[in-house]
């Protein structure tokens, strides 16, 4: 009898963790990589899918590191939309806050990467600079080898 009832404790909190998520509030960008100093529309939903009016929203670049920066986007309007023209490519965390019901105050997070809007020339630099690096190496042993008196 407590096996049946630890594997029915167990379909419960299955069916709970599954459907969670699916019950959690959302902010959903119109693209799904958004590119640096390119506008991008935010909609934020509550977790019946109804657009969140007036809701804080902000923007965090680079969480969790030293360099970290948030910055204010404003309010979403009645249809849950707020504009957002990220400054800094990179990770992202977009946070948004408003009342709800009996006055709590309920939050919703996600994380977007943000790209570049051209690609960095110094980072191209390195790229190509460490692959000569590892192709020289590479035929500086394979020569070695070769002449080498353990090969022949």
């Amino acid at each position: 009898m407590d096996r049946k009832i630890s594997l029915g404790l167990s379909a419960a909190y299955l069916c709970i963790a599954w459907t969670c998520p699916l019950l959690a509030a959302t902010i959903v960008p119109d693209k799904a990589f958004p590119t640096q100093n390119e506008q991008v529309r935010l909609v934020v939903s509550d977790s019946d899918g109804n657009p969140v009016g007036g809701a804080s929203v902000t923007v965090t670049y680079r969480p969790g590191s030293s360099v970290e920066k948030t910055d204010a986007l404003g309010e979403s309007d009645a249809a849950g939309a707020v504009m957002w023209t990220p400054s800094d490519a990179g990770i992202a965390t977009v946070t948004a806050t408003w009342s709800g019901p009996e006055q709590s105050d309920l939050s919703e997070s996600t994380t977007v990467s943000v790209r570049f809007q051209r690609a960095p020339w110094n980072g191209i630099i390195i790229m190509i600079i460490a692959g000569l690096v590892l192709t020289v190496g590479s035929v500086v042993r394979i020569f070695r080898l070769l002449r080498s008196p353990e090969f022949h």
